[in-house]
Protein backbone atom coordinates (compact mmCIF):
# COMPACT_ATOMS: atom_id res chain seq x y z
CA UNK A 1 0.00 0.00 0.00
CA UNK A 2 2.79 2.23 0.82
CA UNK A 3 4.22 1.76 -2.54
CA UNK A 4 1.21 3.18 -4.26
CA UNK A 5 1.31 6.15 -1.83
CA UNK A 6 4.77 6.66 -2.80
CA UNK A 7 4.19 7.15 -6.60
CA UNK A 8 1.55 9.42 -6.18
CA UNK A 9 3.36 11.66 -3.70
CA UNK A 10 6.36 12.08 -6.36
CA UNK A 11 5.38 15.31 -8.24
CA UNK A 12 4.99 14.58 -11.69
CA UNK A 13 5.41 18.06 -13.47
CA UNK A 14 8.89 18.57 -12.38
CA UNK A 15 11.04 17.00 -14.55
CA UNK A 16 13.79 14.07 -14.02
CA UNK A 17 17.50 15.12 -13.73
CA UNK A 18 18.81 12.34 -15.86
CA UNK A 19 15.69 13.68 -18.72
CA UNK A 20 16.89 16.85 -19.77
CA UNK A 21 14.72 17.06 -22.48
CA UNK A 22 11.80 16.90 -20.72
CA UNK A 23 12.95 20.61 -19.32
CA UNK A 24 12.39 24.09 -21.42
CA UNK A 25 14.65 26.31 -23.11
CA UNK A 26 14.53 29.44 -22.83
CA UNK A 27 13.01 30.29 -25.87
CA UNK A 28 9.99 28.29 -24.75
CA UNK A 29 9.81 29.75 -21.72
CA UNK A 30 9.76 33.36 -23.03
CA UNK A 31 7.27 32.23 -25.79
CA UNK A 32 5.21 30.71 -22.81
CA UNK A 33 5.06 33.65 -20.85
CA UNK A 34 3.93 35.71 -23.99
CA UNK A 35 1.17 33.96 -24.78
CA UNK A 36 0.37 33.70 -20.92
CA UNK A 37 0.24 37.57 -20.96
CA UNK A 38 -1.53 37.60 -23.88
CA UNK A 39 -4.16 35.43 -22.76
CA UNK A 40 -4.68 37.73 -19.83
CA UNK A 41 -4.94 40.65 -21.34
CA UNK A 42 -7.95 39.00 -23.34
CA UNK A 43 -9.79 37.81 -20.45
CA UNK A 44 -9.20 40.74 -19.00
CA UNK A 45 -10.40 42.93 -22.22
CA UNK A 46 -13.47 40.37 -22.03
CA UNK A 47 -14.67 41.34 -18.91
CA UNK A 48 -14.10 45.07 -18.89
CA UNK A 49 -15.96 45.95 -22.69
CA UNK A 50 -19.25 45.50 -21.13
CA UNK A 51 -18.61 47.23 -17.72
CA UNK A 52 -17.56 50.49 -20.23
CA UNK A 53 -19.90 49.98 -22.62
CA UNK A 54 -22.69 50.22 -19.61
CA UNK A 55 -21.13 52.86 -17.52
CA UNK A 56 -20.75 55.17 -21.00
CA UNK A 57 -24.60 54.47 -20.99
CA UNK A 58 -25.22 55.18 -17.15
CA UNK A 59 -23.12 58.66 -17.93
CA UNK A 60 -25.37 59.33 -20.43
CA UNK A 61 -28.38 59.53 -19.07
CA UNK A 62 -27.19 61.05 -15.40
CA UNK A 63 -25.90 64.15 -17.42
CA UNK A 64 -29.16 64.65 -19.42
CA UNK A 65 -30.76 67.33 -18.25
CA UNK A 66 -34.71 65.67 -17.76
CA UNK A 67 -32.72 63.01 -15.32
CA UNK A 68 -34.17 63.91 -11.79
CA UNK A 69 -32.01 64.45 -8.99
CA UNK A 70 -32.78 61.25 -7.15
CA UNK A 71 -32.61 59.45 -10.02
CA UNK A 72 -29.13 60.88 -11.27
CA UNK A 73 -27.90 60.17 -7.43
CA UNK A 74 -28.86 56.40 -8.25
CA UNK A 75 -27.04 56.19 -11.40
CA UNK A 76 -23.84 58.15 -10.06
CA UNK A 77 -23.68 55.11 -7.33
CA UNK A 78 -24.06 52.54 -10.09
CA UNK A 79 -21.19 53.89 -11.83
CA UNK A 80 -19.11 54.05 -9.09
CA UNK A 81 -20.04 50.16 -8.13
CA UNK A 82 -19.22 49.50 -11.75
CA UNK A 83 -15.69 51.94 -11.96
CA UNK A 84 -14.97 49.57 -8.27
CA UNK A 85 -15.26 46.11 -10.08
CA UNK A 86 -13.41 47.32 -13.40
CA UNK A 87 -10.94 48.51 -10.80
CA UNK A 88 -10.81 44.44 -9.28
CA UNK A 89 -11.28 43.18 -12.72
CA UNK A 90 -8.04 45.06 -13.34
CA UNK A 91 -6.05 44.36 -10.49
CA UNK A 92 -7.00 40.60 -11.16
CA UNK A 93 -5.96 40.24 -14.36
CA UNK A 94 -2.48 42.19 -14.33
Amino acid sequence: MSVVLDSFETACHQPCPDMPYHSLNAAQKAKGLACLQKVRADLREKQLKPLRQQRTELATKANHEDTSALERTRLIKEIDRIDRTAQRITERWS
